[in-house]
This record gives structure tokens, sequence and C-alpha cells, in this order.
């Protein structure tokens, strides 16, 4: 095995991570106005769906408008233990850290020992001087606060950042200017990472380039687009892997798609292997466990799957439920009653409606409340917390988003649902109600 893959178990005592615990509120909330609101990892309210539902709702909103849409995807070796501990206090004190707060981090971060076993053999220990401590509560947000002067770096392309995982994209309607820009702040970005003690891996670094037209036949030399970093040529892909979601030039998810169902279909296989052995209460278990999660993860970013892609997620729910009850004469409809579930397509509906309830009353990141806005009261003739549809030019780029589509379903909801007073009266409700097919564009691509 390649010893640069191995990475050190860190024991950290419980006592210190009640100490931890006590320290983390104080040192979010001081944070929480400096941070930037793309800074997504370890902070309240955010997550690996609401920073993809972002991201791509931007691209979409830039491609909508004819622009050409730049993205690399930068990859740090192994960041989390490598950040200097005496770069780090700096920066704490540079953020107006009191002496007394210093000196209590200080002997939190520093003083740490490591050493190797193979087998009944130990090396010696030696002192770490860098990295912080993995599996501990402190860790993570240390790592925000390190990262977060790259930010004030960046001045013309945007960043969004989740733990470890840098996205640098920038839009224009000239593709010269898109490759000009976005190469010029990666250069920032290498020389940052360097003089910050990170190492970049230009190996592993990825780009995508979206835009209305993605045929690569089609385009001049005018029109293609290189980037590098520190260095290395990175070629656009036509599919790069985003927190954990492969993500094509065409934002259309396909590849996504066909990954889950691939993992979901051999789950299936398993316990179709002991079906005979297993009582249907049994064999939903590992279901809830092990299947659905992968049907109902990032359900707002998959609402706009396609109709293909959709359906080939319902044959593959049939497939399985009709393992489960041991039925293979019903309808789907009818599995799913007896399941006591939404069909996969309802579901993805009802957490869209979840997530626009929360973002109306102010409970997601703040880039998310920038996609919905709400009817002046003057004009709300048809209810309270209606939503303006925005002007769109395409369907795929237009039609086919959260931005439009949010405000399409909510404003069809009753008054007295979207009035609801509280988020789990409203969860309530909403997975109560199914949503017929439609004739719309999304139902029918």
């Amino acid at each position: 095995m390649d010893k640069t893959n191995y990475r050190p178990v860190t024991i950290l005592p419980a006592i210190s991570k009640v100490f931890e615990k006590c320290l983390c509120p104080q040192l979010t909330s001081y944070f929480e106005t400096i941070f930037p609101p793309t800074v997504t990892a370890y902070r309240k309210n955010h997550s690996c769906c609401t920073t993809l539902l972002r991201l791509t709702e931007h691209w979409k909103i830039e491609a909508d408008s004819n622009n050409i849409i730049g993205a690399t995807l930068i990859d740090l070796s192994k960041a989390f233990y490598r950040l200097p501990h005496n770069l780090l206090l700096e920066k704490l004190s540079a953020y107006g850290f009191s002496l007394e707060s210093l000196e209590l981090l200080t002997n939190y971060v520093k003083n740490r020992a490591q050493c190797v076993r193979l087998g009944n053999t130990r090396s010696t220990t030696g002192k770490l001087m860098s990295g912080v401590p993995q599996g501990s509560v402190l860790g993570p947000h240390l790592f925000n606060i390190f990262i977060n002067d790259l930010f004030y770096n960046i001045k013309k392309a945007k960043i969004s950042a989740y733990a470890d995982d840098k996205q640098f994209y920038f839009s224009n309607a000239n593709a010269r200017i898109v490759q000009k820009t976005l190469n010029s702040e990666l250069a920032v970005v290498s020389s940052w990472i360097t003089d910050n003690g990170l190492l970049l891996n230009p190996d592993k670094c990825e780009s995508l380039i979206f835009r209305r037209t993605n045929s690569k036949y089609n385009q001049t030399e005018e029109e293609k687009i290189n980037f590098s970093v520190d260095g290395t040529l990175i070629e656009p892909s036509t599919t790069c892997k985003l927190l954990g979601v492969h993500i094509d030039e065409r934002l259309n998810f396909n590849n996504y798609v066909a990954s889950i169902c691939k993992k979901i279909s051999k789950q299936i296989a398993v316990i179709s292997r002991f079906r005979k052995l297993l009582s249907i209460q049994t064999k939903l278990m590992p279901y809830k466990a092990y299947i659905l999660p992968h049907f109902t993860y990032y359900s707002t970013v998959l609402m706009h799957c396609g109709k293909t892609a959709s359906d080939k997620l319902e044959k593959l729910n049939k497939r399985a439920l009709r393992l489960i009850f041991n039925d293979n004469v019903n309808a789907y409809t009818t599995l799913l009653d007896i399941a006591n579930m939404p069909s996969l397509h309802d579901r993805r509906v009802q957490d869209m409606c979840i997530l626009i309830y929360k973002v109306i009353h102010g409970t997601t990141p703040t880039p998310l409340r920038t996609l919905l806005t709400l009817r002046s009261k003057s004009r709300n003739l048809r209810g309270k917390f209606i939503l303006v549809k925005p002007r769109v030019i395409t369907n795929k780029y237009g039609l086919n988003t959260f931005r439009y589509y949010g405000p399409k379903i909510w404003n069809s909801l009753n008054d007295e649902l979207r009035t609801s007073p509280t988020l789990k009266t409203f969860v309530t409700r909403i997975r109560k109600i199914t949503f017929d097919a439609c004739n719309c564009s999304l139902c029918n691509t």
C-alpha cells in the first residue's frame, strides 16, 4: 500500500471534548458575522445539499443568460493535517482574540505527540508542528478560521468552500475572458496555498465548463477553454464529482442517478438472497436504513433530473418494494400505500416545499434566500407568503430550476398550509399531500 495514503488516528480523552463543547458555541457565534456565506461546512443550517443547490442554481442562472461558466474544483492534500500551529494562532490573534484565549488555544493545538505502530513494534514519539485533531469538536471550526482569509484574496471569481473542497467559478459571455480571469485567480489561490503551508494536489483538480450548447464538436478555437493550476494544465471534463454527486456539463445528473441505481441494485440483490428467510418487517429495516436514503439524499437537487432519470429511480423503488412485500401482482401505487410512503417524485416535491418554508422563515443559508422573492403585501390577493416567479429565458436552465419551479408549486398550496405556525406542523401536513403528474417541461424532459 502507498504510505502517502495513511492518516494518523487521533486519541482524544472524553474530558477534552467536554471542554471543547463549552468553547465551541463561543467560537462559532464570534465568527458567524465574519465568515462569508459561502463557507458552508460545520455551520448551523448549512449542509451538502444546500451548498450543491446554491451552486447549481447560480450556474443555471448564468447559463440561462447565455453566459459561459468556468468552474475549477481544487483538491488539497491532507489539508487538516497541514495547518501550521503558529500561523493558525497568528490568524486568531488578527481576528481579535484576547491573550487569555490565545493561551488556551495554544495549549489545545500544541504539544501533541505522534508515533507509528507496526505489529508489536512502535517508533519513538515526535512532536506535531501542524494539523488539528481529527474527530475533535474544535478542529473543523479551526480549519474554517484558517482558510477564511483566502476569500479576501479572490476579487473577481466566486468561491465556495465545504471543508477542504473548494470550488472557484467565473462567468462571462466571452470564453477568453472566462479563461483569463479564472486562471489569474487560480494563480492567486496557488500562491496562498503555498504561503499558508498547505499542499495543492494538481493531479486531482478538475474543471467544468457550463454553457447553453456544450457540444465540443461545434466549438471554435476561440470558444475552447483550458485552465492551469500551479503549472499543471486542467482540461475541462464532461463530468466531475462534487460533494459526493457526479456533476456533468449539462447539469442533468444522469451520471449521478446511474451511480446510485448501481449501488441500490447491489443492496437489493443482498436482500434477495435472504428473502425466504426474512419476514416483511425484517426486510423493511434494511430497506429504510440502506436503500431509501440513496433515493432521498439530495432530493431538492434531483428535483430537476428529468423524466428519464426520474422514471429509472421509480422503477428501481418498485422493484425493491416488490421484493420486500413478496408481491409481483399489485401496481406500484398499491405497494406505496402498503408501505405508507409517497412516490419518490412526491417526496422530492415535499422536500422542496419544506426547504421553501425554511427559506421564507429565515432558517436557511443567506444565498438560498436570494433565490426566492416574496410578493409585496399590497398585491397579495391570493393569500399570504406568495412567491414571485422570476423571468426566465430557456426551459433547461430557466424553467427547470428551484427558483422557478419552487414558487410555482409553493403558490399552488392552500393558504392554511403555507401559513403553518411551525416547521413541524408544516412537515406533518405536507407529507400527507400527493402531487399529480403534470404536463410541464420538467415532467416531460
